[in-house]
């Protein structure tokens, strides 16, 4: 891969949007593909070295590659002339993307055994620690008496409202004299989502509309409300289950943060490796 392989395509498309570009610019351009030339030739270099060998798959996953460019631009020639537009052949860019494919094989076995290091995964966890907490929670179940209509989403009017009002009351009425909350509750409950949650909502505050969350939160387990009216209607609550907050340990989560900073920790090794070779390098700039 030579300097103007990579320095023509760059150029173009700065020209693209700038027709004039200054010197600084053109000389920063330079600057960073020369950079970029002297990392690629350095990790080619050490794939070579440690034998790093392509397989049958690569070389399917090049030709796909290169099939699905040529597809993009209608057939070879058109392509050809894609590339010939951005100073490269068909030759130089079936082998940029043998190198690339090689130097990321190469990149995958360096930092394979790379694994987070201890001082890195306390510091997410000191750092991200809202991210261990679960906040106090309450669990509750409700009978819902909606004031609009669940198909259209239109209210009803005041006189349907309070017909609605005065059935709830009803209920409520029956529940406090003993009547079974679970049995009236599937009999009359208006709320679409209580089929798929029949133990009840579990939910933090913020998590619901204010007068339900306020009541729920302020009952003791067992407790059945008065009436709670809020945007979708009368709402008679039972709360179920206190659920108090919960912060989880380095220990409890360690293997999630793992999960979490692995990646990173792999690209920091491998950057420091980069630095590395260029360090122990002896690199000739020729650039004008």
């Amino acid at each position: 891969k030579d300097f103007d392989f990579l320095y023509e395509p760059q150029y173009h498309s700065l020209v693209k949007t700038n027709p004039a570009p200054s010197e600084d610019e053109i000389k920063n351009l330079k600057s960073s593909t020369f950079d970029t030339l002297v990392i690629y030739s350095l990790l080619l270099q050490k794939a070579e070295l440690e034998n790093i060998q392509l397989d049958e798959k690569d070389y399917q996953d090049i030709n796909f590659t290169i099939s699905t460019y040529i597809s993009i631009n209608n057939d070879l020639e058109s392509f050809r002339k894609v590339l010939e537009e951005n100073k490269i052949t068909l030759y130089q860019f079936s082998n940029n993307l043998r190198d690339d494919v090689l130097i990321n094989k190469f990149a995958e076995v360096l930092v394979e055994d790379v694994t987070p290091r201890e001082e890195a995964i306390q510091k997410y966890y000191e750092d991200n620690k809202y991210l261990f907490i679960i906040p106090e929670q309450v669990r509750a179940k409700h009978i819902l008496f909606s004031i609009s209509d669940l198909k259209t989403g239109m209210d009803y009017d005041d006189d349907k409202k309070a017909e609605i009002k005065k059935n709830a009351e009803e209920v409520l009425a029956e529940i406090k004299a003993g009547k079974d909350f679970d049995e009236l509750m599937n009999k009359y409950s208006e709320d679409p989502g209580s089929k798929s949650n029949p133990n009840g909502y579990t939910f933090s505050k913020g998590q619901m509309v204010k007068p339900f969350e306020d009541a729920s939160f302020s009952m003791d387990v067992g407790e059945i409300s008065n009436l709670i009216e809020t945007t979708f209607g009368y709402h008679i609550i039972k709360l179920e289950e206190k659920l108090p907050e919960k912060e989880f340990t380095l220990n409890e989560v360690r293997d999630n943060i793992i999960s979490e900073i692995s990646l990173q920790e792999k690209q920091l090794y491998f950057n420091n490796f980069i630095e590395k070779l260029k360090s122990e390098s002896v690199i000739v700039n020729n650039l004008k």
